[in-house]
C-alpha cells in the first residue's frame, strides 16, 4: 500500500523545505508483516505511479496470462513475484515512464549531499542524528550539528543505535533484534561493547518458515521449491486461494494435495484471499 503526505513547510537556516514522502508499508490489510519480495514488489509499483505510469490495461501485450510470462509490476491487483513479467514494467508503462522522465528527470534527479543534519540518518561526517527535533538542539545525546554530547557523557544515540539507552552502550545478553522467520535469522543480541546490533545468525536447516517453506543455507526456500517444482499464483478463481506449484515456467500451475489454503491477506489473481473469498483491492 503506497501513501503520500502533503507539502508542508519547515524553515531551517534561512531556508524553506517542502518534506513531502512517500510511504510504502510493509503490512497488509490485516496488519501482518508481509515478506520481503511482496514489500518490494508493492516499493516498486509505488515508484512507477511516481514516474508516471498507470495501472496496465487489460491488454494481451500489457496484462498476458501466466502462460506468456504473467501480469507486470503495474498491474491493477498485486503481483505474486512468481511469474518472470511480475517484476518488470510493461510497455504500456515503459512508454509513460519515458514522457515523463525525458520532460522533468533534469529537475527531479540531482546528485544527493554528502550528508543532511535533521533526517535520522547518520551521513558523512555525522556522529549522530535526532531528526528535526535535535536540530532544535533538544536531544539528550545529539546536538543541533549533528554531533554526540561528549561533554555530557553520550557515547550514542538513543536515535540511531538499537543497542544505546541513555546516551550509554546497553548490557550485554540485551535483546536488540526479534528471530526474523521470513529471513531464516536467529534473535540477536547487544555486546555491551557497542552501540550496534551485530548481525544475526541464520537458523538451523529444515527450520519451517514462511509460505510452510524450510530454511536452507539461512534462506527461506519456499514450501513449491523444497518439492522440486515452482511456486505460482493459480489464475482460476476456484483455486485462487489455494497454495499451488507448478513443474517448470511453462508448465500447468496446480493446486497442491492435500489442500492447503493461502493466509488471509495473500495475494491472488484479482485481489487478495480473504477468508477463502477473493476480495478486490
Amino acid at each position: 500500500m503506497g501513501r503520500s503526505k502533503p507539502a508542508r513547510e519547515y524553515f531551517k537556516n534561512g531556508y524553506t523545505l517542502y518534506l513531502n514522502s512517500g510511504l510504502s508499508s510493509s503490512r497488509n490489510h490485516y496488519g501482518q508483516r508481509v515478506i520481503t519480495r511482496e514489500a518490494d514488489l508493492v516499493t516498486a509499483h509505488e515508484f512507477g505511479h511516481n514516474w508516471g505510469s498507470e495501472h496496465d490495461p487489460d491488454m494481451p501485450e500489457c496484462s498476458p496470462s501466466a502462460s506468456q510470462g504473467g501480469s507486470y509490476l503495474m498491474y491493477t491487483y498485486s503481483v505474486s513475484g512468481y511469474d518472470v513479467n511480475n517484476k518488470r514494467f510493461s510497455p504500456c508503462s515503459l512508454r509513460s515512464i519515458r514522457k515523463v522522465l525525458e520532460a522533468k528527470s533534469g529537475k527531479c534527479f540531482s546528485e544527493p549531499e554528502e550528508s543532511f543534519c535533521g533526517n535520522l540518518r547518520v551521513e558523512g561526517d555525522e556522529e549522530c542524528d535526532a531528526g528535526l527535533l535535535g536540530t532544535e538542539d533538544n536531544d539528550a545525546c545529539c546536538d543541533k550539528v549533528c554531533k554526540l554530547r561528549r561533554n555530557q557523557g553520550a557515547v550514542c544515540s538513543d536515535k540511531n543505535s538499537p543497542c544505546c539507552q541513555n546516551c550509554q552502550y546497553m548490557a550485554v545478553g540485551v535483546k536488540c533484534r526479534d528471530a526474523q522467520y521470513a529471513t531464516c535469522e536467529q534473535e540477536s543480541r547487544c555486546t555491551g561493547t557497542s552501540s550496534v546490533c551485530p548481525p544475526s545468525a541464520p537458523m538451523s536447516d529444515n527450520t519451517g518458515c514462511l509460505e510452510r517453506g524450510k530454511c536452507r543455507g539461512g534462506k527461506c526456500i519456499p514450501f513449491c521449491e523444497t518439492q522440486n517444482q515452482q511456486s505460482c499464483m493459480c489464475d482460476v478463481i476456484a483455486d485462487a486461494c489455494k497454495r499451488c506449484c507448478r513443474p517448470s515456467l511453462n508448465e500447468t500451475c496446480t493446486p497442491v494435495d492435500p489442500v492447503d489454503i493461502l493466509p488471509d491477506g495473500t495475494p491472488c489473481i484479482q485481489g487478495f484471499c480473504n477468508k477463502v473469498i477473493i476480495s478486490s483491492v
